[in-house]
């Protein structure tokens, strides 16, 4: 009924961008699976989140399920700091303490949180198994060395509410290039719910067509993207009360059909349009980003850029120096431009130069 991670490991892709259901157990096979190539071969790994606030808020709980389910003993696995610790003889020591009466290591094994409260001993065999690291301070991490982490997990790499870092994909490779140097025996495991269809990754490595399949691979397999739905899960879940409840919403129809939730990011219009000559228009600044308008063929191309000696219209409220306040009702370029938008004659390099452009798009 749950998430089953092995299947697509199955592949040996480098990257795997997984998504499903939330809620299907993706982060628990994800982190079953590292706890025990960890235990079996030795075999390090880190765990990604976008930002330190989101590390702080998940490390603490971040191994209850595992023990809840008896896969790992409480205390096996915990985090210290930015590290991951493994001690097998936790459980024995807190069972030895029990057992001479200590009322508090009572308290202590049958929380549900076992590992929050201070240990009421010393471990004594502690050992590195990983490490938290948060995107957003990546490059902090470029001299370091990570010789025995073999798998990275990014959790939550696709953004609901779409507030993804700048230049977010060079980031988690960066961080790779880091950890993996010139080994081969390592992946990528980046983990989401189904929130959209379309992420800065998916852009970045040019993965389309893909959307109705359970997996499909790129870049002679090195990439495979999977997206699961998990039909007995949901099954099940159509019959709790809150289920019911938002049934007939379109956060009921992401939750419950898996169906992508309807944001801005279409990417029906985004293109590189590499292999099509281009002609130097005019330029826009929106929201302090430079944009350069090309002609290409029969449509403007827009991208993230400065085209030289040519004018630049202002869409800010700043008139930047070098720049002319820009009008859509006065300016003879702008009406072109708006009349290129309106009969949907116009790409956009990436997703991120859409979203600048969306507040001149709601102007035509």
């Amino acid at each position: 009924m749950y998430y089953d991670l092995n299947k697509a490991l199955s592949y040996n892709a480098l990257w795997n961008f997984l998504d499903s259901n939330r809620g299907l157990g993706k982060t628990f096979s994800a982190l079953r699976f590292v706890c025990n190539a960890y235990k079996k071969r030795n075999e390090q790994f880190i765990y990604v989140r976008r930002t330190q606030k989101e590390i702080q808020r998940v490390k603490d709980a971040m191994f209850i399920a595992l023990e809840k389910q008896g896969i790992i003993k409480p205390c096996e696995f915990r985090c210290k700091g930015e590290h991951i610790l493994y001690n097998s003889e936790i459980y024995l020591d807190e069972l030895e303490k029990f057992s001479q009466g200590r009322e508090e290591t009572e308290a202590k094994i049958s929380t549900k949180i076992s590992y929050r409260l201070p240990p009421l001993f010393k471990a004594k065999n502690d050992m590195l198994c990983g490490y938290l690291i948060s995107l957003s301070l990546a490059n902090q991490y470029k001299h370091c060395s990570f010789p025995n982490v073999k798998t990275i997990i990014f959790d939550e790499y696709i953004c609901e509410q779409g507030k993804y870092l700048k230049n977010e994909p060079e980031k988690l490779i960066s961080l790779c290039e880091t950890v993996f140097r010139l080994r081969d025996d390592v992946r990528v495991i980046c983990l989401g719910n189904s929130v959209s269809h379309y992420n800065p990754y998916f852009d970045f490595f040019d993965l389309r067509n893909h959307h109705t399949n359970e997996f499909s691979f790129f870049r002679k397999k090195l990439i495979l993207v999977g997206h699961t739905f998990g039909k007995e899960f949901v099954e099940k879940k159509v019959q709790t009360k809150f289920a019911k409840s938002i049934k007939e919403t379109a956060y009921g129809s992401f939750v419950l059909d898996n169906n992508a939730l309807k944001t801005n990011d279409d990417y029906s219009f985004i293109d590189k349009m590499k292999s099509i000559p281009k002609t130097p228009y005019f330029n826009l600044i929106i929201q302090s980003q430079k944009l350069a308008v090309f002609f290409a063929s029969d449509k403007l191309f827009i991208k993230k850029g400065f085209n030289k000696d040519y004018i630049t219209y202002s869409m800010d409220n700043i008139l930047y120096e070098g720049a002319i306040k820009g009008s859509i009702s006065k300016d003879h370029k702008l009406k072109q431009l708006a009349k290129f938008i309106r009969d949907g004659d116009v790409c956009f390099e990436t997703m991120d130069v859409k979203r600048v452009m969306e507040s001149f798009i709601k102007k035509v």
